[in-house]
């Protein structure tokens, strides 16, 4: 899985494109876009949104990345 902040706000997904079941990055940490205003897949180049996943161009459009609740409480994240 893996976890972007935006703002005050943290998201969380599992790290796997649902176009073709791959991990999203090839390095470690690398799930953004050069702009940093949405997830990108490595592999497709798919954009999700960062605020619910939701596949908004390429060859994910209309599908989703899989959330995993998370919060941060006292300076730590915990999952949901």
């Amino acid at each position: 899985m893996f976890v972007v902040r935006k703002s005050e706000k943290v998201f969380g997904y599992l790290n796997i494109c649902p176009h073709y079941s791959l991990p999203l990055n090839h390095r470690a940490d690398e799930f953004l876009t050069r702009q940093g205003d949405r997830i990108m897949c490595r592999q497709h180049l798919a954009l999700f949104a960062i605020e619910d996943g939701r596949g908004l161009e390429g060859a994910c459009e209309g599908r989703g990345l899989d959330v995993v609740p998370v919060s941060v409480r006292d300076g730590e994240m915990y999952i949901e």
